[in-house]
């Protein structure tokens, strides 16, 4: 028959379900090296994505470098070239070809981006190192202009004042025309003087020369056909030419002068129905003037 099992003392019983525990355990009995390589694993992939990170910075670094240098060499080219650089045109035709230059700076950085091939990325990379240069490309062309237009307006003022000096002395017969010509011709002078920014000294040293040299060529359209008139237009005038300029005339009208006032001697001697004298007395006109008295006053 079933017996029911009896308490001995002298037994340890075993709860049910119990593990042998040791109070010294490692880290590694609760799993802690699969943690440590799933962690080091996870590091692995983060330096492999920062490793591929650096090298498509690099890639793009170099690519965008190389589009920038044949960006700044074709720059170079539209500014500098010696048979067509903007830069190296003056005048008019600096004026002339400003438009282009602009247009052909615009059109530039789309021109060296396509040919490079760039990726977006790239593109903004390549648009933020091209904007200070494209910047000063356009600054240079249009400082550039401003010279070129400057000296195109000087070199027309300058032709302007010969044109004035040149209608001043043909109109030598009317003494109001020729002091309108040189008004205006003193107008082209200071509108130059603003542009050149000459002083208050050189501007009237420019205006003396002006006023003398108009008055001395019109000297000069006289005493070819008229010695004493010019002689006369000459001194009458004298205060608006220079030093120089008198002495210079007088030194081209000196045999002229002599030459033209034997001349006239000699008709006014023959006006009177009279042959020069051969004697050593001057021989007296009709009127009771000796010969002296019947020719001009010399001057």
């Amino acid at each position: 028959m079933p017996t029911v099992p009896e308490y001995q003392s002298d037994v340890s019983l075993r709860p049910i379900y119990r593990q042998d525990l040791e109070p010294n355990a490692t880290p590694e009995a609760f799993g802690a090296s699969i943690g440590r390589g799933m962690q080091g694993a996870a590091a692995g992939l983060d330096k492999f994505a920062d490793v591929a990170a650096q090298v498509k910075s690099l890639e793009d670094e170099a690519a965008v470098r190389r589009a920038r240098n044949q960006y700044i060499a074709e720059a170079d080219t539209l500014k500098y070239d010696p048979e067509g650089g903007f830069l190296q045109k003056e005048g008019r035709s600096a004026i002339d070809a400003f438009p282009e230059y602009q247009r052909n700076m615009g059109d530039l950085r789309s021109k060296v981006s396509s040919a490079a091939r760039l990726t977006p990325s790239q593109q903004n990379m390549f648009a933020k190192a091209v904007d200070p240069l494209e910047q000063d490309s356009r600054r240079q062309g249009l400082m550039h202009k401003g010279q070129a237009l400057k000296s195109y307006i000087v070199s027309d003022l300058k032709s302007s004042v010969q044109t004035f000096g040149d209608q001043a002395m043909k109109n030598a017969g009317n003494p109001a025309m020729v002091q309108k010509y040189i008004a205006a011709g003193q107008l082209e002078l200071r509108r130059q003087a603003e542009l050149e920014g000459w002083g208050a000294d050189t501007l009237k040293l420019q205006e003396a020369g002006f006023v003398s040299g108009v008055h001395k060529n019109i000297t000069l359209k006289i005493a070819a056909t008229d010695a004493i008139a010019a002689e006369k237009y000459m001194q009458s005038n004298a205060k608006q030419m220079s030093g120089a300029d008198q002495y210079e005339l007088s030194n081209s009208l000196k045999t002229e002068l002599v030459q033209e006032k034997s001349k006239r001697e000699a008709e006014a001697i023959l006006s009177d129905g009279r042959q020069p004298s051969t004697s050593a007395e001057p021989a007296q006109p009709a009127s009771g003037r000796t010969l002296a008295q019947a020719g001009p006053r010399r001057s």
